[in-house]
């Protein structure tokens, strides 16, 4: 009976120790299963890694499968990317941003400047099992900053600092342009360059203050000049308006004058005209009071004077 019970007791054992392998086996698949799923956010790809070897095809933002135990997905942000090269940090932010120092340039007098440049750029998406196979997760480093420094020195020595300022926007467009060139060749987008800064040594900029307040002095005096000739063309113009204006009214006065002595001239000649003795006579006669006449005179010049008549009150 003992032995019945032994037989038994151990069949129950066997039978919970497979059913718990059967278990264990069940969840190590499910898990397994269900971790061979995984998610692609947007702005990103995926590129999955077979043995170390990365596959040429890219998994893009979305739900996904791989095989367990043998592939890894490796994330990669395709997003714009941006670079600011400011400051002294060397380092990625939390938004992403990529800070690099300011870049030092000699000038074509071996001058010492900094320049201050934010580069943007994209990833190609498609092509990031190449970027990644080629210069690694670290391509920013190893590919694009050496290029980016070199072409920003090699434009901002083409000028002296006395200069720089007058060529701000000549400098920023060749930067522009080089990097759009030497992107043509790489698997990434160019985007934009934009200068920021150009930032002179003291005495430099010591130097080319007195120069632009010389000129700003010299440019005030101009326009002090300028305002004085004008204000003397004025006065000028002012003055020759007033004498045109007397002399105006000086001709008009003689023309008036001449004017009113022709006029009295003709006046005159038309009175001198219509005295004849007889008329003179009459006037004299009408206006004689009735006295007798006085006799000046002797001989045959004796002239005879009428008493003019008085006038009516």
């Amino acid at each position: 009976m003992a032995t019945y019970v032994d037989e038994k007791s151990t069949s129950s054992i066997i039978g919970w120790l497979k059913r718990a392998a059967l278990g264990i086996v069940a969840l190590v698949f499910l898990s397994t299963a269900l971790g061979s799923f995984y998610t692609i956010e947007s702005g990103k790809v995926g590129v999955i890694q077979t043995f170390g070897k990365y596959n040429e095809t890219v998994s893009l933002p979305g739900l996904h499968w791989k095989r367990p135990f043998i592939d890894t997905v490796v994330e990669q942000d395709v997003k714009l990317q941006t670079v600011n090269y400011a400051g002294g940090s060397d380092e990625r932010d939390e938004s992403g941003i990529i800070n690099k120092p300011h870049l030092d340039i000699l000038d074509a007098k071996n001058v010492a400047y900094d320049i201050e440049v934010t580069v943007t750029f994209t990833p190609v998406a498609e092509k990031m099992p190449e970027i990644l196979t080629t210069y690694g997760s670290n391509y920013y480093d190893k590919r694009l900053n050496p290029i980016v420094r070199d072409v920003v020195r090699d434009v901002g020595g083409k000028y002296n600092v006395e200069t720089i300022a007058d060529h701000r926007d000549s400098i920023n467009t060749e930067i522009r342009a080089r990097l759009a060139d030497e992107f043509k060749v790489l698997p990434f987008t160019f985007d934009n360059a934009a200068l920021r800064k150009i930032s002179l040594p003291a005495n430099i900029m010591a130097k080319i203050t007195a120069v632009q307040e010389a000129k700003q002095e010299e440019e005030r005096l101009r326009i002090v000049n300028r305002q004085a000739e004008q204000q003397k063309a004025i006065t000028i113009t002012n003055a020759e308006a007033e004498k045109a204006k007397i002399v105006i009214a000086a001709q008009a006065d003689a023309e008036a004058t001449l004017t009113r002595a022709e006029a009295q001239a003709r006046a005159n000649r038309k009175i001198a005209e219509s005295l004849t003795p007889l008329l003179v006579q009459q006037n004299q006669i009408e206006r004689w009071d009735g006295s007798v006449p006085q006799v000046t005179g002797s001989g045959s010049g004796l002239i005879l004077q009428l008493n003019k008549k008085e006038p009516q009150p």
